[in-house]
């Protein structure tokens, strides 16, 4: 357990969607508390469970779970950026951040996000609270995917094979 010279430090596990797929889902954020975070795991489950976003929210989800578990002072929430990108987001996960804080008093962070346009919010939120833990979800494409790849790259080879073969008339 953390502790702090005998006191125990509250932890917040964050969930991060810098590009806002949890509205597609209607799910406003910031989404605080095991509660709203289950409600929003289930919405989340009818629209988006093929999506590498809801992986990463069952696995911050089951972090905060194995870690109450442990009997550890620990929060949950998500944060979403906007689907216009760039600094939109990137002033909309700070201003949520600043809410998390405010509300939770939290002396530390687990970050749990998908891509790397998520992990822009890393710095933002490492210059208001410390980062103790950083989770990089990664999700094995679907047979669907590579089967895609494999038509391409034979597509690809008879273009090649015609532009070679064939004599300019």
């Amino acid at each position: 357990m953390a502790k702090i010279i005998g006191k125990m430090v509250k932890t917040v596990i964050i969930y991060i969607d810098i590009d806002d797929d949890l509205s597609l889902a209607g799910i406003k954020s910031p989404v605080i508390g095991e509660a709203n975070v289950k409600e929003a795991i289930d919405k989340a489950s009818e629209i988006m469970a093929d999506d590498s976003d809801f992986n990463s929210m069952i696995v911050a989800y089951n972090i905060y779970k194995k870690m109450k578990r442990e009997g550890q002072d620990v929060e949950i929430v998500f944060l979403a950026g906007s689907q216009k990108g760039g600094l939109d987001a990137q002033r909309r996960i700070s201003a949520q951040l600043d809410e998390i804080i405010k509300e939770l008093n939290p002396q530390e962070g687990i970050i749990v996000y998908d891509s790397p346009e998520d992990a822009k919010a890393l710095p933002i939120i490492q210059s208001r609270l410390k980062i103790s833990g950083v989770q990089r979800v990664i999700v094995e494409q679907h047979r669907g995917v590579e089967e895609t790849y494999i038509l391409l790259g034979k597509y690809f080879r008879k273009i090649l094979n015609c532009l070679l073969y064939t004599s300019p008339s």
